[in-house]
C-alpha cells in the first residue's frame, strides 16, 4: 500500500505533495534514516495550510503523542505554517 501510494504521488511531480517524508530532529532526511520518524503523505496547500495523511492498513490507530510529534515536524518544516491538518486514512482494499 505504501509503497504503491509512494509511486504515484512521486509521479505527480509535485513538491508541494510528497509521500513518504522522514524528519531527524526536526530536519528533512533521507528516506528511513535511523531514529527518523516518517510522514506517509505530505501536502502544502501553500495558503498557510500542511495536510498530513497517516496511512493505516492494520488494526493501530494514530496515536495523541505519534499525531503530536508528527505535527511539530512539519511546522519546523514548513516556517509560517498557520494550519496543520492530520488525518489518519484506513483504505479498505
Amino acid at each position: 500500500m505504501h509503497t504503491n501510494l509512494k509511486w504515484q504521488i512521486e509521479n505527480l511531480d509535485d513538491p508541494n505533495f510528497r509521500a513518504e517524508v522522514s524528519y531527524v530532529k526536526n530536519k528533512d532526511e533521507n528516506y528511513g534514516t535511523k531514529n527518523s520518524i516518517r510522514i506517509d503523505v505530505l501536502e502544502n496547500v501553500g495558503d498557510g495550510t500542511v495536510c498530513l495523511y497517516d496511512i493505516k492498513t492494520g488494526q493501530r490507530g494514530l496515536s495523541l503523542p505519534r499525531t503530536t510529534e508528527i505535527a511539530t515536524n512539519a511546522f519546523k518544516a514548513y516556517p509560517g505554517t498557520q494550519r496543520i491538518i492530520v488525518s489518519e486514512i484506513k483504505p479498505k482494499r
